[in-house]
């Protein structure tokens, strides 16, 4: 993959294989480079479609897809074409590496997932689902904020999920649901050992149900930790974020 050139950005290094931080030669600023290899051109049109949409949306939580790439690739036939997405570069952690030694506090729990359904919210209402949210893809910086990263793409013609007939894919509640997913993990809870304070949680997460789980996770957290749950949520992760870098000795 590190053999793609893509014109404008110089690699630093590689995160794991197709995924590259780079430098923008023009400004200077750190990018995250995603490499997709060849594919159909229908799936290549997905592809281009999807990072319009992603292109478009402006959201404090979620990370910024800047620029879609097609490159053909040296010593293939012309119509390999791989294709490199260019997004916002989160200098901090994944929510998983904050999760290798111990769970988070509810507060910090109850605001990566507010996050997380603003994020959606925002997604949802441009047409666009994520169809892969777990605790790498949400992304803490330094000073506690949390950004929802890698939308994926459904090539054309591929079906979201399985469905059934009493039971068709949804996938927008499925992104609802894989976030509660991802909040009882960051507590090392499930459903039924919810601290009695978020018990009021289930019934809209497991029912996919954004806009009353979010509405739910303010409620809980003005009445069990004040108005400054958030604030205070958020100031954990940031102290977390540099325990793990300080462990790690570089950027996670």
């Amino acid at each position: 993959m590190l053999d793609w050139r893509v014109p404008g950005y110089r690699p630093l290094r590689e995160l794991r294989p197709g995924t590259v931080v780079a430098r923008h030669e023009a400004s200077g600023h750190p990018v995250l480079l995603r490499y997709h290899p060849p594919g159909p051109e229908p799936a290549l049109a997905a592809r281009r479609a999807d990072a319009r949409a992603l292109a478009d949306l402006d959201s404090p939580h979620i990370a910024s897809l800047y620029e879609h790439i097609e490159v053909t690739l040296p010593g293939q036939p012309a119509d390999a074409v791989g294709a490199v997405t260019v997004r916002e570069y989160v200098d901090g952690a994944s929510v998983r590496s904050l999760l290798a030694r111990s769970p988070l506090p509810p507060e910090s729990a109850l605001s990566l997932l507010r996050a997380g359904l603003l994020a959606l919210q925002r997604a949802h209402e441009a047409g666009v689902t994520h169809r892969g949210y777990k605790p790498e893809n949400l992304l803490v910086d330094a000073q506690g904020s949390a950004r929802l990263a890698d939308f994926a793409v459904t090539p054309a013609g591929e079906p979201a999920g399985e469905a059934t007939e009493s039971a068709p894919a949804n996938p927008v509640v499925d992104d609802i649901r894989a976030a509660f997913a991802v909040f009882l993990a960051c507590l090392g809870a499930r459903d039924r050992k919810l601290p009695r304070r978020l018990r009021g949680l289930a019934p809209a997460g497991a029912a996919g149900d954004g806009p009353a789980l979010l509405e739910a996770v303010e409620q809980a957290g003005r009445a069990g930790w004040g108005p400054q749950w958030c604030s205070r949520g958020e100031r954990e992760l940031a102290r977390r974020v540099a325990r793990a870098r300080r462990r790690a000795g570089a950027v996670v």
